[in-house]
């Protein structure tokens, strides 16, 4: 074989050990449980809203009807 042929085929190799590797790594048993408990939380964190913006024509809100808005 010929040399550069040999590079293609081990750089080919490599890429795809490091995909596999990669994808199953949420297998492990000590990282997997903690890399989809991270997930669901972060999926968790994007369906809640912590900040409504101020309504447009609005200049300011009181801390009072900042707090209100919040709590609703």
């Amino acid at each position: 074989m010929k040399m550069w042929y040999r590079n293609i085929i081990h750089k080919k190799r490599d890429e795809i050990k490091q995909i596999l590797t990669d994808k199953l790594f949420l297998i492990d048993d000590t990282f997997g449980p903690i890399i989809m408990k991270h997930r669901r939380n972060c999926t968790q964190m994007e369906s809640i809203r912590v900040l409504t913006l101020i309504t447009p024509g609005v200049d300011v809100a009181n801390l009072t009807e900042f707090l209100a808005s919040q709590e609703k």
